[in-house]
């Protein structure tokens, strides 16, 4: 037994600790893996809500007309729902729906970010050839979404990579 300040047992001098059982590496890795993984579901769900908020003011006319949704930009926003079972396969190491979670991601994050890219490619060309276009604080909107749209691609590749880590770590514990 140990005690603060009281006499220690004799023929030691603390170093035997080694015998003990340690929590194993995989165990680790994934709360580690979970909590990064957890924060980029968190900044998509933060992300599609406040689409979702402004597309309604937007409908409701409480904002300008101009940010009613384009239909890549419903694609994009179906992968807050695809988050959100994510977030469901992390409560009790679910690798199927992370999986799941997955396909979805590929779908419709990457999908609707590579829908979005094109139609603003389009947009910029139009800027270019006559150089008006809608603007927010005098910058072209089409730059400020191709600049979220870049933040998210980035978003959901780390929020792939940590998938695939932590199916990986699951996966070593399901082994034994």
């Amino acid at each position: 037994m140990s005690s603060k300040g009281g006499p220690r047992a004799a023929g030691t001098d603390g170093s035997d600790f080694q015998h003990r059982e340690q929590v194993a590496s995989q165990y680790k890795t994934s709360v580690q893996l979970k909590s990064k993984f957890r924060t980029c579901l968190y900044i998509n769900i933060l992300v599609v809500l406040i689409q979702v908020v402004m597309f309604a003011g937007a409908h409701f006319h409480i904002i300008p007309s101009d940010f009613y949704p384009s239909p890549w930009q419903y694609t994009w926003m179906l992968s807050g729902v695809v988050s959100l079972i994510g977030l469901n396969a992390l409560a009790k190491n679910k690798k199927e729906m992370l999986s799941l979670h997955d396909l979805g991601l590929t779908i419709f994050g990457f999908g609707g970010i590579f829908f979005g890219f094109t139609s603003q490619y389009s947009s910029h060309q139009r800027y270019i050839a006559s150089g008006e276009t809608k603007r927010i604080a005098d910058i072209p909107l089409h730059y400020i979404w191709v600049f979220v749209l870049a933040s998210n691609a980035i978003n959901y590749l780390a929020t792939y990579v940590y998938s695939i880590r932590l199916k990986a770590a699951w996966n070593v514990r399901k082994t034994r």
